[in-house]
């Protein structure tokens, strides 16, 4: 991964650097989850286990998790309630011959903590669709999600912010 500044009036790059996580092999990933706490940038590097990293690689947030499923990153982490709502995907194998992306909403608590989940899903249909981002929608009613589908198209979907509560049922010790 890499962080680069743009410059907000031309959109140049300024330059980048790469974020190499502190005592981990280097290997190439793709699924790191970024998140705003008190005005700094943190990523969400593995869930199980857990792991969360500042800008310099190093760990802030390492601990083993009771989750169901290996999951990979998705969307951001974006404030909500009292912490942080993102999506997630994880690979299933059908049959061992077809590859499916199935979706789950993940809570955080304000340390970053995460806490709840969703039983998985998907949005059109079982296979490949990968969530890009996410946000609320002004008033906090919708989630938009956009992700792509099978590598060949993008989508927007719009959640309604009560069925996300709904469905966070599982808790993660």
């Amino acid at each position: 991964m890499v962080i680069s500044e743009i410059d907000k009036d031309s959109f140049r790059f300024l330059g980048y650097r790469v974020i190499t996580p502190e005592g981990i092999p280097p290997r190439h990933e793709k699924n790191w989850m970024p998140v705003v706490k008190l005005g700094r940038l943190f990523f969400v590097y593995f869930h199980d286990p857990y792991m969360v990293l500042d800008v310099e690689g190093k760990f802030v947030v390492s601990a083993s998790k009771n989750i169901p499923s290996q999951f990979r990153g998705g969307s951001q982490l974006i404030p909500f309630l009292e912490g942080h709502l993102s999506i997630v995907h994880e690979v299933v194998n059908i049959n061992w011959s077809k590859k499916v992306y199935l979706h789950r909403f993940v809570f955080y608590d304000k340390k970053l903590d995460l806490k709840r989940i969703s039983e998985p899903f998907y949005f059109l249909n079982k296979g490949i669709e990968f969530v890009a981002g996410a946000c609320f929608e002004e008033g906090n009613e919708s989630f938009l999600v956009s992700f792509g589908v099978e590598d060949k198209m993008c989508k927007i979907a719009r959640i309604d912010t009560n069925f996300i509560l709904d469905s966070l049922k599982h808790t993660i010790d």
